[in-house]
């Protein structure tokens, strides 16, 4: 069946919650409104520093709806007492830091020496220690020495004095803090409860109340997914043990999925002990274990650990939060809300704990969504969560500096309120902000259409940034990012397209590429189709024996009940093209590329049945042609010839769905840190232009640099762009001849960078003019890429 629907049908909104406090009802409509005593609650107000004074001198200015932040140490009471003297309508947040587990800091990647000699001390820093565990691991990853680091000062020295002879060891160290970047949702969190329900009991709220905000406190990230954190607490423990014993019921499976080679514990709760030597990315093959002070022999290429850690860590922070809102609600009878920060299972779900979230806001404008804005949204809209949406801090910066002028201010709201957004409280650090801030209260008051104006969405994933991306569609239809499965689909320069496997949602967006095209869809099976217009217009479609006929618009469209990736016929004809193209150029340069032809025919021959299938064996073709014969080098980041610090990730917004990826978070030695690629220069007239795809951060840049061994050196640049997929951008580095021959070509970050982190995807030097467009390699010949 082929249809074409609103996109707001798509979403399934679910009706909110409700209570009563202080004899006042409120409830929560399906527009994400708080209604209190019936009447909608869309307040644009200020937050401010809970104490007496700040609520008393904003209150005189005429703001009466406050976001209070409260801290440990200040007196709720005090602050409560002047909001209700004042007839304030207020919600308030704990604003002190969450608290985090102690436990052992396992972040391999970040926390290693390389190319160690085999005699000799290595010290580093590492704050906030109370003992170091270390490794020494030969170019293999076998254990060769092991034991405890020697502390002072903030720093671990360990001597390292090998048997045979080396410079290429690696020492790794995996401190014990008694604070981590991981929340405590064990014993620390009991504690939390606690203090809280007292301090809520003490701080006497009134009728003015409205809601409880970030009853945790803040924190970064709710469920860090590179934390490195494994806790050491007999809360945790425990709760590990119940998890491991319920899903594994036997030592030997767990063993197996863990990939330990020889088991040498009895039971489960000497598992949940364990500490392990890798990290997701690199590190030992083994475990540590702390009660015997041995290393147990492992395999890290395969091991669930870490999935089963961060499985428990998730569940464990859902289960607390919505124990803790529902203790502060028999205190206290008002929304409890938790503030989006970063993807996690609190909010990347439908049934979220307590009855609302905060949206993070930063900017002013469509610009304030591209970070966090436009992700809270996208965790609050794409699972239909019931609860009361808020904007609790809204800022023009995060250096503090106030909105410039009230056209600015307007803008950042107006986009909040697209989104979805019921209530706004801006961070007022200007006089005029507060007169604008009464102003557009006013006005919310007044303005009926609010209370049940809801937001439509659609969905891309993260990966497929670029060529989707975070914007307002035709019709008032947001396209905002998902950490869901999913991928961008490679149809050629004329289509875009992506795939979404996400529990709420499953389809492919596809639209064409400068101007409405008219195109055939291959595709088995057509009537099992069903395409909606992101606008809601109608499509012009027809629906044939092996396809669907149809005017693809600019803006997506969505398809669903596609088994296998629908193809638009001009892809097909755009292959066929190049195919040609490069054949002619392979017979002038005598190149064989009589498989690639072979692989290229077979696919074409497969496009009506399997078009799908076909599409990819066609493309992987073309890119072994074009590699065969084309003018320029394209080496993929993943596979230097040497590096000191890099190892492979995956990650589907890059070419061939992988990344080289180098981080610290000690020193660099003198050398740096550096891939080295060897490539082959067929030779040109024209000088070759140097472009690198990479993820670098804005504080990393200005220490990157491309060298050539025994040639120049280029500065990476600060400017990436045509920007894709998390994070990764193009840079346009610099010229160099490239006569024949062959070359060594290295990225390196200075030893002067702090914690780097970079992500390489492409090298590339090309005498054509080059287009980025996504890890799209240039087509050949075109003269444009």
């Amino acid at each position: 069946m082929i249809a074409s629907l609103l996109v707001a049908s798509l979403i399934t909104l679910q009706e909110g919650p409700a209570g009563t406090w202080m004899g006042q009802h409120w409830s929560v409509n399906v527009a994400h409104t708080l209604l209190w005593e019936g009447e909608p609650y869309t307040p644009v107000g200020a937050a401010v520093l809970g104490t007496p004074e700040a609520v008393q001198a904003i209150a005189s200015k005429g703001v009466k709806d406050l976001h209070l932040l409260l801290d440990w140490e200040q007196n709720w009471a005090d602050a409560v007492a002047a909001a209700e003297r004042n007839g304030c309508r207020y919600v308030v947040s704990l604003s002190s830091p969450m608290p985090t587990a102690p436990g052992w800091v396992c972040s391999a990647e970040r926390l290693r020496i390389v190319n160690v000699s085999y005699r000799g001390r290595v010290e580093v820093p590492i704050e906030g220690a109370s003992r170091v565990f270390y490794v020494v691991a030969g170019p293999g990853g076998s254990v060769t020495a092991s034991g405890w680091a020697t502390l002072a000062d903030g720093r671990a020295a360990v001597d390292v004095n090998l048997n045979v002879a080396g410079e290429d060891y690696i020492v790794y160290f995996y401190p014990w803090k008694q604070q981590t970047d991981l929340p405590d949702y064990w014993d620390g969190l009991d504690a939390l409860r606690d203090r809280l329900l007292l301090r809520a009991k003490d701080a006497k709220f009134g009728p003015g109340l409205r809601g409880l905000l970030n009853p945790f406190g803040k924190t970064a990230a709710y469920t860090p997914q590179e934390a490195g954190v494994v806790p050491d607490s007999v809360a945790f423990r425990l709760e590990f043990e119940q998890y491991l014993r319920q899903k594994y019921s036997t030592v030997d499976g767990l063993a197996r999925a863990w990939q330990i080679n020889v088991l040498s514990f009895r039971d489960f709760d000497e598992a949940a002990r364990l500490i392990p030597l890798f990290s997701r990315y690199t590190g030992v093959d083994g475990f540590f274990d702390p009660a015997s002070e041995s290393v147990l022999s492992a395999r890290r290429e395969g091991s669930k650990y870490w999935d089963d850690l961060q499985t428990l860590v998730e569940s464990s922070a859902v289960r607390r939060a919505k124990r803790l809102a529902e203790a502060l609600k028999s205190v206290v009878n008002v929304p409890v809300l938790f503030e989006w920060a970063g993807w996690s299972s609190l909010h990347e779900r439908r049934n979220i704990p307590g009855e609302g979230i905060g949206i993070p806001s930063v900017g002013s404008g469509v610009d304030a969504i591209l970070g966090a804005t436009g992700y809270a949204a996208s965790s609050a809209l794409a699972w239909g969560a019931r609860g009361w949406l808020i904007a609790p801090e809204i800022r023009f910066a995060d250096s503090g500096a106030p909105f410039p002028s009230e056209t600015q201010l307007r803008s950042a709201l107006t986009t909040l309120v697209d989104l979805g957004v019921k209530a706004w409280y801006i961070r007022a650090t200007s006089d005029e902000e507060v007169a604008w801030i009464r102003q557009l209260n006013q006005e919310a008051a007044t303005d009926a259409t609010l209370v049940n104006r809801s937001a439509r969405a659609i969905f891309y994933p993260i990966n497929a940034r670029f060529p989707a991306d975070t914007m307002q569609l035709p019709g008032g239809v947001w396209w905002l990012p998902t950490p869901a499965a999913g991928d961008r689909i490679d149809l050629g320069t004329r289509f875009e397209a992506y795939r979404l496997a996400a529990p709420y949602d499953n389809h492919i967006a596809m639209w064409s590429v400068g101007g409405p095209r008219r195109t055939r869809l291959l595709v088995p099976n057509p009537g099992s189709l069903t395409i909606h217009s992101v606008s809601g217009a109608a499509l012009d479609l027809k629906v044939e024996k092996d396809g669907v006929t149809l005017t693809l618009p600019s803006e997506p469209v969505l398809i669903f009940g596609a088994e296998t990736t629908p193809v638009p016929e001009d892809s097909i004809a755009e292959l066929t093209e190049s195919e040609k193209a490069l054949t002619a150029e392979a017979v002038r340069r005598g190149a064989d590329i009589t498989e690639e032809r072979f692989l290229f025919a077979d696919g074409l021959r497969k496009a009506k049945t399997s078009p799908g299938a076909a599409l990819a064996q066609m493309q992987d073709a073309i890119r072994r042609m074009t590699l065969k014969v084309s003018p320029y080098v394209w080496r993929e980041g993943e596979r230097p010839t040497d590096t000191n610090y890099g190892f492979r990730i995956q990650s589907g917004g890059c070419s061939q769905g992988a990344a080289l990826r180098m981080v610290t978070g000690l020193p660099l030695p003198a050398a740096g840190m550096r891939a080295t690629y060897r490539i082959e220069s067929r030779g040109s007239r024209d000088e070759h232009t140097i472009w690198v795809a990479a993820k670098v951060p804005k504080e990393v840049r200005p220490f990157v640099r491309v060298e050539f061994k025994g040639g120049a050196s280029y500065p990476l640049g600060t400017l990436p762009m045509a920007e894709y997929g998390d994070g990764y951008g193009w840079y346009q580095v610099g010229k160099v001849s490239l006569p024949r021959g062959t070359y060594e070509v290295s990225l390196v970050v200075a030893p002067e960078a702090v914690a780097p982190d970079i992500s390489v995807d492409v090298l590339l030097l090309t005498p054509q003019a080059f287009r980025p467009s996504g890890p799209r390699m240039p087509a050949f010949l075109d003269g444009t890429g």
